[in-house]
């Protein structure tokens, strides 16, 4: 199967969503390769879809108690069959099918207690992706100072503008203070190693020149992810508008062409991910980090209003800032906010996908 499960106590969950139907499969490491098991159960996909939608309200995010009471029939739902298959791990990898990509798994309860309480808990858009992606590193070496280089509030060029707002319904730029006061946070831990770009010097120009210089990318700038062309999904800089290297479009498709140094990529926007078909963007968003030499994401969630992530953001970086594997350094992030925060607004507002098993 070509997946490398890392431990014993590893354990991959994959779903598949049909509309009266739910086939759950999970691979764990057995005695003589990959421990497949699959598990097809009657499903409701319109009811589940009401069910998430409750859920995943502002209100109800930051609120605990109604988390856990509006939660619990989807927890019952995803993991109340594989419980046993859970039981004794330490990591877990989701790949999420359709609208299974809207729920915060690591939020949601087993046994009592938070899914992201008892183990790592990681995303992937596919299993041949999480092969790519585990092999994206090649033969890098490790520097002794983490750099980072962080692209906040750029400047969008009026034909960009026009298109985002025709593509997101109620789309509205960033609020700039807010976006570079949260960056400059970020951005200490790593003293003199840390680059921001902001307003019109986040640039495409800028974002490729720092591909082969920093360990970190963090892109506080708007992301449009389109489930109708994946590949025409874009992060949004500064630009001219007009010349396709600098047209404040650094569209998926470009990825492809490209070379990374940087173990991990932070997507800070996830104002486009509840938009119709999305879904049918992560695996191409994904595909194209791994090609582009970048092994792990972290992609913000939808709805943006229902999460803050300045906490998790900023024990991130502090993590990955003293060289702390980004897979490890997110464990201890969502850990770290959990502990300011009950409720999933505070710490279950953006996922990591990649080889999040790994060191």
């Amino acid at each position: 199967m070509g997946i490398d499960l890392v431990t014993d106590r590893a354990l991959v969950i994959e779903y598949l969503v049909t509309d009266d139907e739910l086939l759950t499969v999970t691979v764990a490491r057995g005695e003589d390769g990959p421990d497949v098991r699959a598990l097809v159960v009657p499903f409701k996909r319109r009811d589940l879809a009401e069910q998430i939608t409750r859920a995943m309200q502002p209100a109800v995010l930051s609120d605990a108690a109604e988390w856990q009471k509006l939660s619990s029939p989807i927890a019952t739902t995803l993991l109340g069959a594989i419980a046993e298959r859970l039981s004794g791990r330490d990591r877990c990898t989701i790949v999420p099918d359709d609208l299974l990509w809207k729920i915060p798994f690591e939020a949601l309860s087993l046994g009592g207690s938070a899914l992201a309480a008892r183990l790592r808990v990681g995303y992937a858009t596919s299993l041949a992706a999480m092969t790519l992606e585990a092999g994206a590193t090649g033969n890098r070496q490790t520097r002794p100072t983490v750099s980072a280089a962080l692209f906040a509030a750029p400047v969008i060029p009026e034909s960009v503008r026009t298109q985002m707002t025709l593509a997101q319904t109620g789309w509205k730029a960033p609020d700039e203070p807010s976006t570079l006061r949260a960056t400059t946070e970020d951005a200490r831990p790593y003293g003199d190693s840390a680059a921001i770009k902001a307003s019109a010097d986040a640039t495409e120009a800028a974002l490729r020149a720092a591909l082969d210089t920093a360990d970190v990318l963090h892109l506080a700038a708007p992301f449009q992810a389109s489930g109708a062309s994946p590949l025409f999904s874009m992060v949004v800089l500064a630009g001219t508008g007009d010349q396709l290297q600098n047209d404040g479009r650094w569209e998926v498709r470009e990825w492809f062409r490209g070379t990374s140094h940087a173990n991990v990529a932070v997507v800070a926007d996830g104002s486009s991910f509840g938009s119709a078909g999305v879904a049918g963007a992560m695996d191409a968003i994904a595909w194209a980090s791994a090609s582009l030499g970048v092994p792990m994401l972290v992609v913000a969630r939808w709805p943006s209003d229902g999460f803050s992530n300045d906490d998790l953001f900023a024990a991130f970086h502090a993590a990955l800032a003293k060289g702390t594997a980004p897979a490890v350094a997110w464990t201890s992030a969502v850990k770290a906010a959990r502990a300011k925060h009950a409720a999933p607004a505070g710490w279950a507002g953006a996922r990591l996908i990649g080889a999040a098993g790994r060191e």
